[in-house]
């Protein structure tokens, strides 16, 4: 009986600990796509500035 509850109780943690990081996970696809526009922009400024680079 013990051990049911401990499971549940890890279960319900473990959930939890998913949510963080599906939440981190998100953020952190959100800073790469950011990254990648500021490249695309920076390049293409380059591109405006020099002619093609």
């Amino acid at each position: 009986m013990q051990d049911a509850r401990l499971a549940s109780s890890s279960t319900s943690n473990n959930k939890k600990l998913e949510q963080e990081l599906v939440r981190f996970r998100h953020s952190d696809n959100m800073m790469s796509k950011l990254r990648e526009i500021i490249s695309n922009l920076y390049h293409f400024i380059l591109m405006m500035a020099f002619g093609d680079v």
